[in-house]
């Protein structure tokens, strides 16, 4: 029978194996989940951050907002460290996750 670790090193090699089949042009967030070592968790809450946000900008839209800065401070302040703000907002972007909301951020992260 393998030991905890061989089979930890397996794993972790087998990941790797995979993450190199996932073409970076075409899926960029998971990407860089696999990259950054984000967890299940850690996923999960980054995917429930950008669903609550593009929730509030659909909302705000609605009501005439052209503005919003103040989702994406809360983007900033609440996103995974591991994580580089911008970097996220485009990878979320280019794989067509919240790409209104993500194409905002971005418009006014360039501005800054």
């Amino acid at each position: 029978m393998d030991s905890f670790e061989e089979r930890l090193n397996r794993m972790e090699f087998q990941v790797r194996l995979l993450a190199s089949l996932i073409k970076k042009d075409e899926h960029p967030f998971m990407y860089m989940v696999i990259e950054k070592q984000l967890s299940e968790k850690e996923h999960q809450q980054v995917m429930e951050l950008c669903d609550k946000l593009d929730r509030l900008y659909q909302k705000q839209k609605a009501q005439g907002f052209v503005r919003f800065e103040g989702l994406l401070t809360l983007f900033v302040q609440d996103l995974n460290e591991k994580l580089e703000v911008k970097e996220t907002a485009q990878a979320l972007f280019k794989q067509g996750l919240f790409s209104q909301l993500m194409s905002d951020f971005l418009s006014m992260l360039n501005d800054y």
